[in-house]
């Protein structure tokens, strides 16, 4: 049987990055969409249901903030317990930390790119009502940094003793 190649987990620290940014430009731009709906929908539905079923749609996309911290924190700690059960060659963190320095100049990139969505005349008031997507976006090296630092910790940091004897 063929064994599969082990990834090293500092590459998922920068899928986190890439899935948050995702994550956070999808669900303002549908606040947004919303937020320009909702107002026409509400003066034309005639029945109160109709109505109480929009006022809780606008309910459920504020927790998007809730959603966005539960789903970034749990990618986090999928790579870190992924980084803590890999068996790595100490070797490779001279590639590890390479990588590191050339996303560390990718990754403020795209905060730039959410700034520039973030900061436009249409988005600011959707952007408004979601703080923590808000920091953790405007912030992206930072969480970067911290992620890859917990993640080379864990992937090279392990106690391994050897069974010698007396």
């Amino acid at each position: 049987m063929k064994k599969l190649s082990k990834k090293g987990s500092i590459a998922d620290s920068l899928m986190i990055v890439i899935v948050a940014l995702l994550f956070s430009v999808i669900f303002i731009t549908s606040y947004y969409a919303w937020s320009k709906i909702h107002p026409k929908l509400d003066a034309n539905l005639a029945s109160d249901e109709a109505k109480n079923i929009t006022a809780h749609t606008e309910q459920a996309m504020l927790k998007f903030d809730t959603i966005f911290i539960a789903v970034v924190i749990g990618m986090i700690l999928m790579t870190a317990l992924s980084a803590y059960y890999i068996e790595i060659h100490p070797a490779f963190f001279v590639v590890s930390l390479i990588f590191w320095i050339v996303m560390l100049l990718v990754v403020p990139i795209f905060s730039n790119v959410y700034e520039k969505f973030a900061s436009s005349s249409e988005m600011s008031d959707a952007v408004s009502h979601f703080g923590a997507i808000d920091y953790i976006s405007k912030n992206l090296p930072v969480f970067f940094t911290i992620i890859v630092c917990l993640v080379v910790v864990l992937m090279y940091g392990k106690f391994k003793s050897g069974g010698g004897g007396i």
